[in-house]
């Protein structure tokens, strides 16, 4: 595997400023792996080796062109040389071939356009009115083009990252109903489901967000045990009788006090002795305020959500369930940034 460090470090130039260096080159490299998943030259390269010139000729691309970018896709560490032709290194094979049980192209695709936003922040932050993150669309083919790929590119994130990771920190047994508040794809209701043959699953999201959601229900023969509600979580209403409820990467967007609301409302849809679920990026462990992602993903959250969301701590989460009316309240750290807290309804 290739590291990462070593890729930056050859962006600076001897005699420049090595970490600024590295820091202004940075996007060069991701906007170089964005544009090879948009080509699908590691689909093209699945199974064996081809020139540069032989690519180029089958896609209509300047033969020149294709060199470079076959040789800025090997420094990125996609692809290896192996003469004059190009082959998938391991982790472009693995990860970036359509079809394949691994595939993450449309969540790298999302996770590197996120930097539109970070090219904004000064503009955001100067402005007197809020800045919203959500996209202007010039017509509704492609408002659902970019709802299809993100839901597909939080289904790839959630099915690879962090699905065992939920299943073996929250036991469902005897659950019967649970409801996915800002579900995105579904995809944690659906491995719930299909590990818990007993229990249903109910998606709330807006109503653009649910068609992607229910055919990959239906793909995963999950139909009949999958259904959905529509609207706004803070005015809508959620539906009752749930024996757990499960608020993933959603809290993180609102203020204190919307969570609070947020999980009053939760407790009032659920049953005596259901279990809430707050699984997202929180400080637990050795995660603090300058790491990397904590840091980035409030940025993003404080400035493009509102400007009163960011990363808090297990601690306070664990407040704001207590103050919505849970007790047995648990803080369980997971190997990354993504940890759970959960509470029970007495």
């Amino acid at each position: 595997m290739v590291d990462i460090g070593a890729v930056f470090a050859n962006l600076a130039d001897t005699g420049e400023p090595p970490l600024i260096s590295q820091l202004a080159r940075a996007s060069w490299l991701a906007g170089v792996a964005k544009s090879a998943v948009k080509l699908g030259i590691c689909d093209r390269l699945s199974g064996g080796k081809r020139t540069a010139a032989a690519l180029a000729k089958d896609m209509g691309i300047k033969p020149l062109h294709m060199e470079w970018m076959l040789n800025s896709c090997v420094s990125a560490g996609l692809l290896e040389n192996v003469g004059d032709a190009f082959q998938n290194s391991k982790e472009g094979d693995t990860y970036l071939v359509k079809g394949k049980p691994a595939y993450y192209g449309e969540a790298f695709t999302y996770l590197s356009s996120l930097g539109t936003l970070f090219d904004q922040l000064d503009t955001a932050m100067l402005s007197t009115e809020a800045v919203s993150h959500e996209m202007v669309f010039k017509t509704e083919e492609e408002e659902r083009a970019y709802w299809t790929n993100y839901m597909l590119a939080m289904d790839q994130w959630g099915g690879r990252m962090q699905e065992e990771m939920l299943l073996r920190s929250v036991d469902l047994t005897g659950r019967k109903k649970l409801l996915d508040v800002g579900c995105g794809s579904g995809v944690y209701t659906m491995a719930c489901c299909a590990k818990y043959p007993d229990l249903k699953g109910v998606l709330f999201d807006q109503q653009k967000a649910l068609p992607v959601a229910l055919s990959l229900v239906e793909q995963r023969g999950l139909k009949g045990r999958i259904s959905s509600l529509a609207g706004n979580y803070y005015t809508d209403d959620l539906g009752s009788g749930y024996d757990a409820v499960l608020f993933s990467g959603v809290l993180i967007q609102e203020s204190p006090e919307g969570q609070i609301t947020l999980l009053k409302r939760a407790f009032d849809a659920m049953n005596p002795g259901g279990i809430v679920i707050v699984q997202d990026i929180l400080k637990i462990g050795p995660y603090t305020e300058t790491s990397p992602k904590i840091a980035l993903e409030s940025l993003v959250a404080t400035v493009f959500y509102g400007g009163a969301g960011g990363v808090v701590s297990g601690d306070d989460t664990e407040g704001f369930m207590a103050k919505a009316g849970f007790t047995r309240t648990r803080q369980i750290p997971l190997p990354g940034v993504y940890s759970i807290v959960t509470g029970v309804k007495p």
